[in-house]
């Protein structure tokens, strides 16, 4: 139930009753006030034309005496009390009289004609003093300016209500030497204000009253048609929400037709209810297989988070191998490179002991020259020395020609010491490069063994060449010294040279040999030489494929590090299209609970 103070109809019968009060009041306050003006008004215009004939019926110079003097014996002062008692008398005045303001700025009394001279109590004898205090700056300001004074109705304490007309008394120069006032009685007027007032109040009183009765039935028009619309209402909105209600209709009025469209609204809300309430119903059921399908959503995406941590993981592996072998291949780079390296200084070395090797067969076949030549020359020695010894006269010549043959032998002596020194120096040179190349190197090892052994006869077949040829210089020196032995000598001589000759076909056989083994040395070289290219050109192609393999190591790395990126993007991207779902989720937990409250709701209508 709404409280009284809270009805629309009790707020309205208050605003109406506080517009008709104001109302009434303003049109009182309004009408006082300008029948106060108005009389006022026409107080004031007598109260000036009877103060502005009392100063022209004045003598000013009598009263300029008079003010001087307050001499009230003069003759002139009662007879001008007279007249001015006269014109008050004829106007119905109250009160007019004259003031003279002294220098010390006191008013006093001069010709007064608002009775005569023997009330004492009405009349004011020339030189009594008033106090003007209180009629205000407007009065005293008629002396100072010589305006007008004219009050309104105003109370004066000793004289009650009155309206008072000051006017100016001015001499021939215009100099002000007084002021006649004039006081009309304002009782009267007072009282015909108040019982105006009164009746205003009346009138007011009245026009509420019957305001109030017209609001009642007015009200009762209003509001009875909405009291009997307001008792459906509440029985459908404090009930069970029963939309079966009908208002009912009898008049055809404003009040019935907002009925009628309330029942047509009930009706419409009735059929809207019954859609909501299936609505409800499978939304309900929308809701929950939303929730189920947010769970496995859920679950999935956690699995593929999973998924992605492990390819993440395997992303990982990947990129560690990839690392290895990258590093594996750089190592197998720079061994490759050192292998050129080895393999260039070896060609290097090996083109160095080509050359000395073709250069010791050159010399080799050299000696097999000079050696044929020396076995030429022994084999003439000896054939020579058989003749010899039947021909002793050519001893001398044959010993030039000895001693001559001797020197080549010395000097082919030399140059073959000189090859063993070389040889020798190969063979070492051999056995050195062949203990580098390793096992590839055996064989020829072998030959440089065997070479340096032949270098080795060689240098002691050169020391026995040497020490035979210095016999043959020692036997010659003999011959000549003496050629009487020369029979033994002969045999010694074709001993020696047999035995030389021997030695030198030893040597020839020595040196054909070296001569083989420098040409298999030479084959093995330059087969030494063909593999140092084949492993040059390997390595080079094993080099570039290590490059090739490196790049593409490199791009798998890059692959790897696009895993890496993108498996974090996704998995951040799941990340956040979980936390959707768990909000999704909250977001549907939160709908079937709107659900459930929207289905109690529209469970408690009536349909």
């Amino acid at each position: 139930m709404i409280p009284i103070f809270k009805t629309i109809k009790f707020k309205f019968l208050v605003l109406f009753n506080v517009f008709v009060i104001g109302l009434c009041v303003v049109l009182g306050v309004l009408s006082t006030n300008a029948m106060i003006r108005t009389t006022v008004q026409v107080s004031q215009k007598d109260a000036l034309f009877l103060a502005e004939k009392a100063v022209a019926l004045l003598d000013v110079d009598l009263f300029s005496r008079l003010s001087a003097t307050l001499d009230s014996s003069d003759p002139g002062y009662l007879a001008a009390c007279e007249s001015l008692h006269q014109l008050k008398t004829q106007y119905n005045c109250q009160y007019l009289y004259s003031m003279f303001r002294t220098p010390d700025n006191r008013f006093l009394y001069i010709i007064d004609g608002s009775s005569t001279p023997d009330d004492e109590e009405n009349f004011s004898p020339l030189g009594s003093e008033e106090d003007v205090s209180t009629y205000g700056p407007e009065f005293q300001a008629v002396f100072d300016s010589g305006a007008v004074y004219e009050s309104g109705l105003e109370y004066q304490e000793g004289w009650g209500w009155l309206i008072t007309v000051a006017t100016p008394i001015k001499d021939r120069s215009g100099s002000i030497v007084g002021i006649v006032a004039c006081d009309y009685d304002g009782s009267a007027l007072k009282a015909q204000i108040d019982s105006f007032t009164r009746i205003q109040i009346l009138i007011t009183v009245l026009s509420v009253l019957v305001g109030l009765v017209f609001i009642y039935f007015i009200t009762r028009l209003i509001f009875s048609p909405l009291k009997a619309i307001a008792e459906p209402l509440t029985e459908i909105a404090q009930g069970a929400g029963n939309l079966t209600v009908q208002i009912p209709v009898h008049k055809e009025n404003e009040v019935t037709y907002l009925a009628s469209c309330f029942n047509r609204f009930v009706s419409t809300l009735h059929g809207i209810i019954g859609g909501i309430r299936d609505a409800v119903g499978h939304l309900r059921i929308a809701g929950q297989s939303l929730r189920e399908n947010s769970l496995v959503a859920r679950d999935s995406l956690g699995k593929f988070i999973e998924t992605v941590d492990e390819i993440r993981g395997l992303a990982q592996q990947q990129d560690a191998m990839t690392d290895g072998t990258f590093n594996e291949i750089s190592d197998l780079e720079k061994r490759i490179d050192s292998l050129d390296t080895l393999v260039s200084d070896q060609a290097n070395e090996l083109n160095d002991s080509f050359s000395a090797i073709e250069e010791m067969t050159a010399n080799i076949e050299t000696v097999n020259s000079t050696i044929n030549r020396i076995s030429d020359h022994y084999r003439n020695l000896v054939e020579e020395s058989e003749q010899g010894k039947t021909i002793q006269e050519e001893v001398s010549t044959k010993i030039a020609a000895i001693m001559q043959h001797s020197e080549g032998l010395s000097e082919a002596n030399t140059l073959i010491q000189a090859i063993a020194d070389q040889t020798n120096l190969l063979a070492m040179n051999a056995a050195i490069e062949a203990a580098h190349a390793g096992d590839a190197g055996k064989g020829f090892a072998v030959v440089a063994d065997e070479i340096r052994k032949l270098a080795a006869t060689s240098l002691d077949q050169s020391s026995s060449i040497k020490t035979m040829l210095d016999g043959i210089h020692g036997l010659i020196e003999q011959i000549v010294a003496s050629s009487r032995s020369s029979t033994e000598s002969f045999t010694g001589i074709n001993s020696k040279i047999g035995e030389i000759n021997n030695m030198v076909t030893e040597l020839s056989y020595a040196m054909a040999e070296q001569k083989t083994g420098s040409r298999q040395v030479l084959t093995t070289v330059t087969g030494m030489k063909t593999s140092c290219k084949n492993v040059t050109s390997d390595s080079a192609a094993i080099k570039g494929d290590a490059r090739q393999v490196m790049k593409e190591v490199e791009a798998l790395r890059r692959l790897t590090n696009e895993i890496f990126s993108k498996a974090d993007s996704t998995k951040d991207q799941i990340a956040e299209m979980r936390e959707s779902v768990e909000r999704f989720m909250n977001a549907t937990g939160e709908n079937e609970n709107h659900i459930e409250k929207v289905s109690d709701i529209v469970g408690r209508f009536i349909i």
